[in-house]
């Protein structure tokens, strides 16, 4: 039964998907297939499906085969895997930020004694760069390099202001942040010529 209304709803959404693939509503459908719209109307919302003749004049009419109505069609496929693979990224720079509160609220119930000379605040600036690391190995491992660009442009921003706030004490904060600037010239760079280098090859 189950497997019956999966099927069921995978006709469904195909027959959604094909219909305005092909532009049609589903009155200009119902005249080339000599059906009411009624029918259309109802095959669509799962309440029924069409018969295999039926089926096959469909297939015919968008040039498919009646199996593409009985499989999940592949932009459906490529979509739920992209979605996916965002989720456990997300879920991986949450994770993150989880261990890193964790490691705050530690620190504020455990820690003792003099704290001046670093604050436990400063977990949460440490969290972006090690975001941005699981960002980045993340997007090589599903995505597209490129956009590494963004990720680790933000990591070397951010270690620069972690460095800043854990270690200097510049009265003029800029000598720091102007010396970062060249790393993110070298970045733009090689992510340029890494994009360069991607379009040769295809």
């Amino acid at each position: 039964m189950e497997k019956y209304e999966n099927l069921t709803e995978i006709i469904k959404d195909n027959l959604i998907y094909y219909r305005k693939k092909a532009k049609l509503t589903q009155l200009e459908l119902a005249e080339k297939l000599q059906y009411s719209d009624k029918s259309i109307s109802k095959w669509e919302r799962g309440d029924g499906v069409p018969d295999i003749y039926t089926l096959a004049n469909l297939a015919k009419l968008y040039g498919l085969s009646v199996n593409d109505f009985l499989t999940k069609n592949k932009k459906e496929k490529v979509a739920n895997r992209y979605y996916s693979k965002v989720l456990i990224t997300l879920i991986s720079i949450a994770l993150v930020w989880f261990i890193f509160t964790l490691g705050f609220i530690a620190i504020k119930i455990f820690v003792h004694g003099n704290m001046e000379n670093w604050k436990p605040w400063l977990l949460f600036i440490y969290a972006i760069p090690v975001s941005a690391i699981v960002w980045t190995v993340f997007n090589d491992i599903f995505f597209k390099r490129i956009y590494n660009i963004f990720s680790v442009s933000i990591l070397c921003w951010t270690l620069t202001l972690s460095f800043y706030l854990s270690f200097i004490k510049f009265d003029n904060i800029s000598g720091l942040f102007y010396g970062a600037i060249p790393f993110q010239i070298m970045i733009i760079l090689f992510y340029l010529l890494l994009l360069k280098k991607e379009r040769k090859g295809k």
